[in-house]
């Protein structure tokens, strides 16, 4: 083999070792739907009274902050509804402990796919936080709700008051 072909060979093999490379970078098409929603991220302001904070403690339970997103059909979807008349679009949870504090919810919960189907293609948001019971123990807690858009959610820490029911 001659030099000139030797030359020839190194760089094709070094093109499709770059190509190779490239294409395992590629974004999947479920990775640019997430990408192009932004960012998803909101925080919950969770205070709890003194007698929530006990009686949690002596049950030796915490609290699951849930966020639900969903939103209203396009009228293609008008048949993808929930029971409530929504697209539902996802979940986060984060367990916590019954103490007041601001929880960063992650918002990965939502599905982006999802998106083409909500009118508008932006998400509502609701927000409750119960008691992380093991089975078949009711809900200790009786906390306030939010019900709203995720943008409003993103603009300030949702607020949920909790007292034991």
């Amino acid at each position: 083999m001659s030099i000139r072909n030797a030359q020839i060979a190194v760089a094709i093999a070094a093109i499709v070792v770059i190509i190779a490379m490239l294409s395992m970078c590629a974004r999947k098409p479920a990775e640019n739907k997430r990408a192009e929603l932004g960012n998803t991220a909101y925080e919950v302001a969770v205070t709890f009274t003194p007698a929530a904070t006990a009686a949690m403690k002596t049950l030796g339970q915490g609290a699951t902050v849930e966020g639900f997103f969903y939103g209203a059909p396009v009228e293609a979807a008008r048949d993808k509804v929930d029971d409530d008349g929504h697209i539902p679009a996802g979940m986060d949870q984060v367990d916590i402990a019954a103490n007041t504090q601001t929880v960063k919810m992650p918002g990965s919960g939502i599905d982006p796919d999802v998106m083409a189907h909500i009118a508008g293609g932006k998400p509502s948001l609701m927000v409750r936080v119960y008691s992380s019971t093991t089975a078949g123990t009711p809900n200790q807690l009786d906390c306030t709700t939010f019900n709203g858009t995720l943008a409003a959610a993103q603009t300030a820490p949702v607020a949920i008051a909790c007292d034991i029911r």
